[in-house]
């Protein structure tokens, strides 16, 4: 069976103010009551059921953890045959024993994905806040003690922790850790203010090509045009045969961690995620408001007053996004089919959602 890729945001709130996040207000305000959660689960599970699809649904924030409902939507999510998969996206801050274990008990969430945006304490910490590198550090500690939660982390890339990707390789082996997310900066929100740290076109293809060398893969470089953000898994299980290659392996798309996969080591894979919006994936916002995708700032519908396969019908947004042959520029006439460019990083440049990906070498 199918599956839709959905990102939850359930609150705003959060208790750090990292120079490139994508939020403008960091409060409760627009938080909504258990009454109204569970008005928007059961609209996706409806839909779920509607479109005989299974929902991968991923719970964040602002900082999950610091929102009362969150365990009572998990445990509620947790009993649902339409649900097929949990994840939680976390800043680490108020991952003690406790939480850790509560979190381990929930035989739908595997994964736990924490966020790190330098491999040294003085990038990270630049970037996130004072101490918080440390936190991270220590949180990883307390998830492999008393859980156990596959751990990915997720990093942002801009020019400034451009050059420690290799150094974040090794932390992520030194540590055991199951994975991590690369993704592109877009500047939305607080990030704004420091749109100067967006990747130029050469610098995305560097830093996909030293992907392709530290996992030691030999493969065209513009068979990984498609992807808007990639995935390292340090211990798949089961591990991918080492003949499999990109164009051997079908498209699985999803917003956090998704794409195909290729590698030639047995414990090493390279998975990219293709841009979802308008194909099988969307972002709820704490209001019930649905974005194409976190980074694209467009509101299409909300969830507290339309059906999610209403807006998913008759959006002209996700509909437009969704045809190649509605894009402009050179993403129009491309020829990698697959590919659509980054419609977020286009509206946030431009304001024009179908216009070309500046992030695109060809």
């Amino acid at each position: 069976m199918d599956e839709f890729y959905i990102q939850w945001h359930i609150t705003n709130l959060c208790n750090l103010r990292c120079r490139h996040c994508y939020q403008e207000y960091f409060n409760s305000d627009e938080d909504l009551p258990w009454l109204k959660l569970k008005t928007i689960y059961e609209n996706i599970l409806s839909t779920a059921q509607e479109w005989n699809k299974k929902m991968h649904i991923t719970i964040t924030g602002g900082e999950p953890l610091l929102k009362k409902e969150t365990f009572l939507l998990l445990d509620y999510l947790d009993l649902k045959d339409e649900i097929s998969e949990l994840s939680l996206i976390t800043n680490g801050f108020f991952l003690n024993e406790e939480i850790c274990q509560r979190l381990d008990g929930s035989p739908k969430l595997k994964k736990i994905k924490i966020s790190l945006d330098g491999a040294s304490e003085k990038t990270n910490d630049f970037i996130r806040g004072r101490g918080t590198f440390s936190k991270v550090m220590k949180a990883i500690e307390k998830v492999k003690k008393f859980s156990n939660l596959q751990i990915t982390l997720m990093f942002t890339i801009m020019k400034i922790n451009l050059k420690e990707i290799e150094s974040l390789f090794e932390l992520c082996k030194d540590f055991n850790l199951e994975g991590l997310m690369v993704e592109r900066f877009i500047p939305l929100g607080q990030g704004i203010s420091i749109e100067e740290q967006i990747l130029d076109k050469d610098e995305w293809k560097n830093l996909t090509d030293t992907l392709l060398e530290l996992c030691q893969i030999n493969s065209p470089l513009n068979e990984l045009l498609p992807y808007r953000a990639f995935q390292i898994k340090f211990n798949p299980n089961p591990p991918i045969p080492p003949h499999r290659r990109v164009t051997d392996i079908p498209h699985r798309k999803s917003t956090e961690e998704v794409g195909e996969v290729t590698t030639i080591q047995p414990k090493l894979e390279l998975l990219g995620a293709p841009c979802t919006a308008g194909t099988d994936g969307l972002c709820i916002m704490p209001d019930g408001m649905v974005y194409p995708c976190r980074r694209f700032n467009l509101p299409v519908g909300n969830l507290l007053k339309q059906s999610l396969s209403e807006i998913w019908q008759n959006s002209e947004v996700l509909r437009k996004i969704g045809e190649k042959n509605n894009l402009q520029g050179k993403c129009k006439i491309c020829p990698i089919k697959e590919c659509r460019g980054c419609r977020a990083l286009a509206f946030a440049l431009t304001g024009d959602y179908l216009a070309e990906d500046n992030q695109c070498w060809l």
